[in-house]
């Protein structure tokens, strides 16, 4: 029924807006806004990553298909959330683990979605009372776990998986529905412990081998340095007198390499297996030298000393297992 009023004598129709106000409405732009779901946040596409899929990725992935312009209207929830399945499904059979059949994974994911239902009839609300809501959003960000019941115990039978493969597999199941730190690379599952010791390994072969490094340069230069010294105590040599003066016949014998020939001589007796000295270890121990240091440093020792070392036994693992048992 039109509404009209008395305006100085003439009637006024106000039923309906201009046209031009009705197609300005028409045109109100759609914010990014009007796209986000509550709790859930706005649709996606796709579901990617190299970890089985989040609840919330399975959710944001539903509404992408119910925001299609097919599905626009009144969809069924039920053949969306078969879609969503289906999508997800080969997430898990790429990392070798049995799942449910597609119409109780349909079935899971109905339940989770029935559970926003309830919880976004009062998305008025300022408050969260009896913590539904953040109990909600933990679960969200949890495994879509649509996991077979048996599906470690299918690991286990399956005859084409290693031992180790099989161990990685059920671990790889049991970190997504906890920590959720693994990855997958293509059927390979990458860890987060395995790799951090992979890390700490090469640092600590890398401090080694500067150890060694520097080691080896400090030996060098004590070396050199003692060669020096060598070559100008021979320089400074007076040929030996008796008690008048006249020259002795003497046979004139090779300074040692890396000795002086000044210096005075001890005979030391070392045994066979030098590196079952407890000393030694010990003291290699408390300095905190490595057993390549303390290697390399006995063979030096022994070779200044003029011995074969070819007689004695002598090896970087030879020390390391002797210093373990010293200790």
């Amino acid at each position: 029924m039109a509404v009209s009023k008395e305006l100085r004598g003439r009637k006024v129709d106000i039923s309906e807006p201009p046209p031009a106000v009705q197609r300005q409405a028409s045109r109100r732009p759609t914010t990014r806004s009007a796209t986000e779901t509550f709790l859930i946040g706005y649709p996606s596409s796709s579901i990617s990553g190299s970890q089985l899929p989040t609840n919330r990725q399975a959710f944001q992935y539903f509404l992408h298909l119910q925001s299609l312009p097919e599905n626009t209207g009144n969809p069924k929830h039920q053949d969306l959330a078969n879609e969503t399945v289906e999508a997800i499904i080969p997430f898990w059979q790429m990392a070798r683990i049995k799942t449910m059949t597609k119409y109780n994974a349909a079935q899971h994911f109905m339940t989770l979605h029935k559970k926003h239902r309830d919880l976004a009839r009062n998305k008025g609300r300022t408050g969260d009372p009896g913590g539904k809501r953040s109990a909600f959003v933990l679960e969200l960000d949890s495994l879509f776990d649509i996991g077979a019941s048996d599906a470690i115990q299918e690991i286990e039978r399956n005859r084409l998986l290693s031992r180790e493969k099989k161990d990685k597999d059920i671990r790889f199941y049991q970190d997504q529905k906890t920590e959720r730190k693994a990855h997958m690379s293509g059927h390979d599952k990458i860890f987060e412990s395995r790799s951090q010791q992979q890390a700490e390994r090469a640092a600590r072969l890398q401090q080694r081998e500067e150890q060694d490094m520097n080691l080896s340069q400090n030996f060098y230069n004590f070396s050199a340095a003692t060669q020096r010294r060598t070559a100008a105590d021979v320089s400074t040599w007076a040929e030996p007198t008796d008690s008048e003066g006249n020259a002795e016949d003497m046979d004139y014998q090779q300074p040692r390499p890396g000795c002086s020939h000044h210096q005075d001589t001890v005979t030391l007796t070392f045994p066979r297996r030098v590196m079952e000295c407890v000393d030694i270890c010990s003291t290699a121990d408390r300095l905190g030298l490595s057993d390549n240091q303390v290697t390399a440093l006995v063979s030096a020792t022994l070779k200044a000393g003029g011995a074969d070392l070819d007689k004695f036994v002598i090896s970087t693992s030879t020390t390391k297992r002797n210093k373990m048992l010293t200790r």
